[in-house]
């Protein structure tokens, strides 16, 4: 691993490096950043920063945009632009000399990538990575695209003409940048993220699984001619705490109880590692954004419906309540992104992007928590939010699907009292029943389950197959209303 790291830092820049940081012979000031991705960038001549006052304030003093470019270890095209254009000598020299560079993972991140996404969207530049934004040194974004060659092809305009055109602008229509600048931030204040298109591909079903087997074969076959890439070790607590909850569902209805074990330490270790004296931390010195909040109180719920720990279930609960205090929109409901502005802007979506919507999800864990905890603010703070963002979903349409789980969730979330031991064939019967919008709390062991649905409680049932049947007949439960 330690020759292969080597290897990709060397071919990171063949010709040697710049030292611009001033952090030690052939580095720049990124060797000293926790991410893998940033760190794969120390030995480039760019001088660049890492996101930071640092890099805004030069761009200030020295009356210089900035140029930011965003993307993870895990992106194709951001290594194919970094092989194109950041160890390109003429492409170098435009940057150092005419912009402040930043370099932004957006694992790390992802609060920051967002609200330059939405912007690039706003701007007709599409969105991904690697993401390209220029900035005033106020942070406002008044140019961005995604991948640039680096000369024109295929009709994209080449990086280093790009680069000449916007130092050109800038230098000549400043006050025409920063007046559409304003602009720009007003409408990311007012315009929902803009929906993407389906486009039907002409083709059936089994011609086009056909089409995508065979390339995933010449994706694989032209993979295993290229260097193994490095691997991104930082330990991200939202990316963690989808996996442990995908394994606890693995657990809970395949049976597979290695899943479980695996998911619980991990649950702990991650626990350990990013709850320091109260503070949630999304990596290491890196706080919280609302993602992790959210997929770490919906790991811990399945934790305690796995094995009634009292310890799990707090946890989620005092966890929501720290949520609540750093995130919640006072005004309007809903939780922001992070708990710090960025060009006057707390971001507040609904837009499932690459994982689920945390708003959605947060409802839902607003309303399980409510059935668990009997804390009526919980159930008050979901309702609020179904309103508030119920108008936005609609014009987001597809990109907000998470939004009707939630929904279906209000309507027909089933509250279950196990008065039962966890491991029980009577708990596991209830765990192993599909249905997403269950409630689980746990009380003395008296062989019974007792279902309830809103203020109604129904006959407690005992026996495995009975609760399965009743969970199966009581699926939709606003049918009662």
């Amino acid at each position: 691993m330690k020759r292969l790291w080597s290897r990709h830092l060397k071919g990171a820049c063949p010709d040697g490096c710049f030292s611009g940081g001033a952090v030690g012979s052939g580095m720049n000031r990124l060797v000293k950043e926790k991410s893998a991705y940033l760190k794969h960038a120390a030995r480039q001549k760019i001088d660049w920063y890492p996101w930071g006052e640092e890099a805004f304030e030069r761009a200030r003093k020295e009356s210089k945009p900035l140029f930011m470019s965003s993307g993870a270890a895990w992106c194709h095209w951001c290594h194919v632009m970094t092989e194109e254009s950041f160890n390109d000598e003429e492409t170098i020299s435009l940057l150092n000399e005419n912009f402040i560079s930043i370099k932004l993972d957006r694992d790390e991140r992802p609060d920051i990538d967002k609200l330059y996404q939405q912007a690039a969207a706003v701007m007709g530049a599409g969105g991904g990575w690697p993401l390209s934004v220029f900035l005033t040194p106020d942070k406002k974004p008044f140019f961005a695209g995604t991948y640039f060659p680096p000369d024109d092809r295929l009709g994209r305009p080449g990086f280093k003409k790009i680069l000449r055109t916007v130092s050109d602008l800038y230098v000549s229509k400043k006050e025409e940048v920063f007046r559409y600048t304003e602009k720009l931030v007003n409408a990311l204040k007012r315009e929902p993220f803009p929906p993407g298109e389906i486009k039907e591909t002409g083709r059936d079903v089994h011609s086009v699984n056909d089409i995508i087997r065979r390339g995933k074969g010449k994706l694989l076959a032209a993979r295993d001619r290229r260097h193994t890439p490095f691997v991104d070790r930082n330990i991200y607590t939202s990316l963690n705490a989808i996996l442990i909850t995908a394994c606890l569902k693995a657990s809970r209805i395949l049976g597979c109880a290695d899943a479980g074990d695996f998911a619980l330490k991990s649950l702990e270790k991650i626990m350990e590692l990013r709850l320091i004296n109260n503070e949630l931390y999304h990596s290491e010195g890196v706080r919280a954004q609302v993602e992790d909040y959210m997929y770490l109180i919906e790991a811990l719920l399945y934790a305690y419906e796995a094995t009634a720990r009292s310890f799990y279930l707090g946890g989620a609960d005092e966890l929501m309540e720290i949520c609540i205090a750093k995130l919640w929109d006072k005004e309007d409901a809903g939780f922001f992104s992070a708990d710090t502005e960025v060009i006057g802007l707390r971001l507040k979506g609904i837009e499932d992007l690459s994982h689920p919507s945390a708003n959605s999800l947060g409802i839902i864990l607003l309303l399980k928590l409510y059935h668990v905890t009997g804390r009526r603010e919980y159930y008050e703070k979901a309702e609020r939010m179904l309103k508030v963002f119920s108008m936005k979903a609609e014009e987001s349409g597809i990109l907000s699907g998470y939004f009707y789980s939630a929904l279906n969730a209000w309507f027909n979330m089933l509250k279950l009292t196990l008065q039962t031991a966890p491991g029980s064939e009577l708990a596991d019967a209830v765990l192993s029943s599909f249905n997403p919008y269950i409630s689980v709390v746990y009380e003395e062991d008296r062989g019974r389950v007792i279902p309830c649905y809103r203020e109604t409680c129904f006959e407690p049932v005992r026996g495995p197959e009975a609760i399965k049947k009743f969970i199966s007949d009581h699926r939709y439960l606003s049918d009662l209303i």
